[in-house]
């Protein structure tokens, strides 16, 4: 039986979101709310080493919606098929075409200079996914280069190999905090993904999880205008 620990970083309150996340009873979580990115993420994953009973850590973000079933497929692949990394997809953003997916991954240039661009990323379409391009013979799954962690488990072997950082630091308004004076850590998304690539650890999308994106949320982010907290809620109902 695999053991996840669901991890989500909560800047916005989002009652859309957190609906869905407290009708999830059946995996232990790790709520982070009101603290900037990085700083988030190093109280979960410090919190997820000192608990060796987890055997995965599953990551999403407050600006996508999703269901507790997808919770429950992204769970099962990884036990039917061990995956080191199994995700869902989403949109980019309302409005484009684009999936938050790219097969080909970020170009060179973006990758060496740290300057990105809707184009750096190389992004699907979303139709491409819907019939099935990338995934002949092997439907639902298909790999990829890019996925923006919209609902991503990532197996306890891999986070040794690539732990999760910043691709740059960054100094812009949310800088609001002592810890970010100098800048904060952003898109982690594309760091955990190259750091994959180059360590030849294979990215697995399961077709069928598509979350939506909200997109465009900065006005709502309340880091440094609600009280941060971190609170661990265990799951009450079996996997299974």
């Amino acid at each position: 039986m695999v053991k996840p620990l669901w991890f989500i970083a909560g800047a916005r309150k989002f009652t859309i979101f957190w609906d869905w996340v407290d009708r999830v009873n059946f995996v232990d979580k790790i709520i982070v709310r009101y603290h900037h990115h990085a700083k988030a993420h190093e109280i979960a994953l410090q919190y997820f080493r000192q608990h060796p009973e987890y055997d995965s850590f599953i990551i999403s973000s407050d600006d996508v919606l999703g269901t507790p079933d997808m919770v429950r497929m992204v769970i099962e692949d990884y036990e039917k098929h061990k995956f080191p990394v199994v995700s869902g997809w989403c949109n980019v953003k309302l409005g484009v075409p684009w999936a938050s997916v790219s097969i080909l991954g970020a170009t060179r240039e973006a990758l060496r200079t740290r300057n990105t661009t809707y184009d750096s990323y190389r992004f699907i379409n979303m139709d491409e996914i819907l019939l099935a391009k990338y995934a002949h013979g092997t439907w639902p799954f298909f790999k990829a280069w890019f996925v923006g962690l919209p609902l991503t488990l990532v197996t306890r072997e891999t986070l040794t190999k690539v732990p999760f950082r910043p691709f740059k630091v960054f100094k812009d308004r949310f800088c609001v905090t002592p810890d970010t004076a100098h800048g904060r850590g952003i898109m982690f998304d594309l760091q955990f993904c190259w750091d994959c690539a180059q360590n030849k650890i294979p990215i697995t999308i399961d077709s069928r999880i598509f979350l939506l994106h909200f997109g465009f949320t900065g006005n709502y982010v309340l880091v440094g205008k609600e009280k941060p907290s971190i609170s661990v809620v265990k799951a009450t109902e079996p996997l299974h």
